[in-house]
């Protein structure tokens, strides 16, 4: 049996990704991709001569141990057995100001002169966890604190670095990577840097994702009131300046080569400016994909934004729907159509694909604004968009059209 563990150390304790090859140098084991538990433990079929290389692919320094024994049973808590639950890295970036003495790590408010944050979650998924599904405690369980084997849930605080150590450990990570890819996910109105931390890791388990996953967390309130509304739209425009420097560092610190956005709701305001404004600027820069989730934005600022965001990104997918809400409400409170809306009022651009979602049966969680992430449809639509699939060859999409303009509509 090979153990390979991490050493605690005072200042936080490293991660470690474990490989394992034969005397010819043929791949035996190794980590799973982007999933983390305390011990890598792999059981050889015969006493052999191996090869086994630990390597640091986390925020702190650290020592590793490697110990070789004789094994009768495997432990329970190794990734070579069957673990109660997966852990989920994702990375992040806030300009959030850093709370003291509460659960959740970062506040409501903006930092000081947009000052980031930067660093690592992780991020339990449970082993029965169902596709769609962001599992927490419930009330009508008696569940009042989240439980790691069964909800998806923050595990321990994050994990913090400078500015320096982020973009230079995401250049380590990603330069020994085959796919030098990463999703960054911008989360909308109503919500809290855990929901962030914890909406982000479900999107990147279910999606299958074979790359870095990482959010941006703008201070939204967290909160339904018409005044929380009010604050996170003020929020959110202060943050367009921050999201694009980060988006820069992103792409020109670190050995990126594909960049997969997706934004919901109220972050799709921070995104689409972000990206105009890098357009207007003539940045180099060059998204893959750009995924706009019910996108909480006056459909005619966003048609005017279109054109400019079209430059910097290869393909650009708006997902709209008639049934969401939150977008009703949205659209009654401000006066105007939003560019997220289906139906009569659905966007359809040149340069951008148009998804109508409005058939999908997403039954409550339609009305909770968080179809983009909560219906299997949706999802499996997005497994095969960034996978490079065009509409008209992924399963269950129909061809529309709206002032001669193609769009597609999810089958009912």
């Amino acid at each position: 049996m090979v153990s390979v563990f991490p050493e605690r150390g005072a200042t936080g304790t490293p991660e470690i990704d474990s490989y394992v090859y034969d005397s010819h140098r043929l791949l035996l084991a190794k980590d799973i991709e982007e999933s983390v538990t305390e011990r890598f433990e792999w059981r050889a079929p015969v006493d052999a001569s191996v090869y086994v290389i630990a390597r640091n692919v986390g925020l702190h320094a650290g020592t590793v141990v490697i110990q070789v024994f004789r094994a009768r049973a495997a432990t329970t808590t190794a990734r070579g057995a069957t673990p109660n639950t997966a852990l989920m890295s994702v990375y992040y970036a806030t300009d959030r100001v850093r709370s003291q003495g509460t659960e959740e790590p970062f506040g409501t408010e903006m930092a000081k002169d947009g000052q980031m944050e930067y660093g690592l979650c992780r991020v339990s998924i449970p082993r029965d966890h169902k596709m769609g599904e962001l599992e927490g405690p419930s009330i009508w369980k008696l569940e009042f604190t989240p439980n790691p084997a069964k909800h998806i849930a923050l595990v321990g605080p994050p994990i913090s670095a400078s500015e320096q150590q982020f973009f230079s450990q995401l250049k380590t990570k990603l330069s020994g990577s085959k796919v030098k890819q990463v999703l960054v996910f911008i989360h909308g109105f109503n919500t809290t840097f855990t929901g962030a931390a914890r909406r982000t890791a479900q999107m990147a388990y279910d999606l299958g994702f074979d790359g870095t996953a990482l959010f941006y967390s703008w201070p939204s309130h967290g909160d339904l009131s018409p005044l929380g509304y009010n604050e996170d739209g003020r929020n959110a425009d202060l943050s367009v300046a921050h999201l694009k420097r980060f988006l820069t560092n992103l792409t020109e610190r670190t050995a990126v080569e594909t960049v997969h956005l997706i934004a919901h709701s109220m972050g799709n305001r921070v995104l689409a400016r972000a990206v105009s404004e890098l357009a207007a600027e003539k940045s180099a820069i060059h998204f893959r994909n750009v995924i706009l989730m019910a996108p909480d934005i006056d459909a005619e600022l966003f048609r005017q934004m279109a054109a400019a965001m079209e430059s910097q990104a290869q393909d650009i997918t708006l997902y709209a729907s008639s049934k969401d809400l939150a977008l009703q409400a949205s659209n009654t409170y401000a006066g105007y159509p939003r560019a997220g809306q289906g139906g009569a009022k659905i966007v359809v651009l040149p340069g951008i694909v148009t998804i109508d979602a409005s058939f999908v049966d997403t039954s409550l969680f339609g009305a909770l604004h968080q179809y983009y992430a909560d219906s299997r449809t949706i999802l499996s639509d997005v497994f095969q968009l960034l996978r490079g699939q065009p509409p008209r060859e992924r399963f269950g999409l129909k061809q529309a059209e709206k002032d001669g303009k193609p769009y597609w509509i999810f089958k009912p």
